[in-house]
């Protein structure tokens, strides 16, 4: 059996660990108050693969999701711009906000190799957090060790689901944590640790393993009241909530996908185009359809990489090449018309005969017709 491949992923938003490295060191530095902390991560759920939050980015919409009240949102985007989190750029001639860092670490592992010393490692928010009111209660509490803790266990859920190969079901991917290790964590008492780990149970859900009877002291008032036995909680098993993670895509495109999809935020960056979320969820669409789609029947993974990168390169080339004189209506469909003239040259000249006809009787096999495409 090849367990090479995770069978389970969380289903969220990239964290990476040199940022989560960045905030614990700024925390250490100066407290981050919990308002500024849940923005932070708010903010990762809302940012582009350079970690810029779209032109039409308003802190509004934060506290519209996730239930925090406006004011607080706001408090705590203004100390992320304080303390240096997220800063202010200019793109074109418009300014927009960006997380500071995530462009830096957000590398494939062979983009890491070619150009940075900066290894790619992250785990995943799930976006299931943001349906819930965790994060709500965390910052009305004022909790700033309970988020900071979520994310150590989100963190330690993602490891866990790309090492553990073997495991088929997400209960399978348990942890277990000591009583007293949750009150020396977060520097409070059993009864607070209980009602933190309520607050959290929409996601991770806590069951107590192994507790004891705690005999009640005698003294002179006990002997005249009803002795009560108290249950001391002292390890809880620690899973994942089911709704937190999606069975993973074997078809080995996400890497690619993500090179191209990155290669598309960074030159139409650089080109001074201030794209809208839905007209980037748009190219990567048109993108899919025109091009992915048809990668999966490649013969060779080397023909996937290749078709998928010359296509977006083409396309992203003739943007330049015509925004340089003239304004284009729609950045969307301007590429989706390009991708599509580069896959008619490509399978004419960029594909044998051989390749032509594996690339048929792939598609053949899972669809008992032959393909529109070639």
């Amino acid at each position: 059996m090849n367990f090479s491949q995770q069978n389970f992923k969380v289903h969220g938003v990239k964290f990476f660990d040199g940022l989560f490295n960045i905030v614990k060191l700024e925390n250490e530095r100066k407290e981050l108050p919990s308002s500024a902390l849940a923005t932070y991560i708010l903010l990762h759920f809302e940012c582009n693969d350079i970690g810029m939050l779209p032109h039409e980015f308003q802190i509004i919409d934060l506290a519209k999701k996730s239930g925090i009240p406006y004011t607080t949102i706001y408090s705590g985007f203004q100390i992320c711009l304080e303390r240096n989190l997220v800063k202010e750029s200019l793109v074109g001639k418009r300014t927009a906000y960006e997380i500071v860092d995530y462009a830096l670490y957000n590398h494939t592992s062979v983009e890491t190799a070619q150009s940075t010393h900066i290894s790619l490692a992250y785990f995943r928010i799930p976006f299931q957090l943001i349906q819930t009111m965790i994060l709500s209660s965390l910052v009305k509490a004022r909790d700033n060790r309970g988020i900071m803790f979520l994310l150590e266990l989100i963190n330690t859920f993602t490891r866990k689901l790309g090492i553990e190969h073997h495991k088929h079901s997400i209960q399978e991917y348990e942890i277990t944590r000591r009583m007293a290790f949750l009150k020396g964590k977060l520097k409070r008492n059993a009864k607070k640790v209980r009602q933190y780990i309520e607050i959290l149970e929409p996601i991770i859900k806590f069951t107590a393993v192994e507790s004891k009877e705690k005999e009640p002291r005698l003294s002179r008032i006990t002997h005249t009241r009803k002795q009560v036995k108290q249950i001391i909680i002292e390890k809880f098993t620690v899973i994942f909530s089911k709704n937190c993670v999606i069975e993973n895509d074997k078809k080995e495109l996400h890497k690619p996908l993500a090179r191209c999809r990155k290669e598309a935020v960074a030159r139409l960056k650089y080109m001074g185009q201030v794209l809208r979320k839905k007209e980037r969820e748009n190219i990567m669409t048109a993108f899919k359809q025109e091009i992915a789609d048809i990668a999966t029947y490649m013969p060779t993974k080397e023909k996937q990489n290749e078709v998928l990168m010359t296509a977006m390169t083409y396309a992203l080339d003739q943007v330049e090449m015509y925004t340089k004189e003239r304004e284009i209506l729609s950045i969307p469909a301007f590429m989706r018309m390009q991708f599509r003239e580069h896959w008619a040259y490509y399978k004419e000249k960029d594909l044998s005969v051989e390749e032509r006809h594996d690339v048929f009787m792939n598609y053949y096999k899972e669809h008992g017709v032959r393909p529109d495409f070639l």
